[in-house]
């Protein structure tokens, strides 16, 4: 099951805002600027089976605006950094793969997360001089 996903822009003068999201995945989301990137990097990170054989690698998979789930690569580690595109919606699954090719079943997906964002605060009311 995916347990965890964290989302890092770097942009200069903006501060971190941390967000709970529900089914316990975490987003740490730093808001860029509206003239900023178009992509995020993400980093996503799972625990590993409790049962059954021996994990050699894992098959990640990425699903945007509730489409087809896509292969996004297959890899060893238990964390992966992707780039997202900002306003859609995301969600991830991963599934073991033990050294004979036997792919188990794939986790729960992910929470859905959006990185989308949001126009600055309306300013004071302007006054007469």
């Amino acid at each position: 099951m995916v347990t965890e996903i964290e989302e890092k822009v770097e942009m200069p003068r903006i501060g971190k805002l941390q967000v709970l999201w529900l089914l316990g995945v975490v987003v740490a989301l730093t808001l860029p600027s509206l003239a900023g990137a178009q992509t995020v990097a993400v980093e996503c990170t799972w625990d590993p089976p409790v049962d059954g054989t021996t994990v050699d690698h894992y098959v990640l998979e990425h699903q945007v605006n509730d489409g087809p789930w896509v292969l996004v690569t297959t890899l060893s580690e238990m964390s992966y950094v992707m780039d997202v595109t900002q306003g859609d919606s995301h969600r991830i699954r991963v599934a073991g793969v033990d050294a004979e090719g036997n792919k188990g079943p794939y986790s729960l997906p992910s929470a859905s997360y959006s990185s989308a964002v949001a126009g600055p605060g309306q300013p004071g009311q302007p006054q007469q001089i």
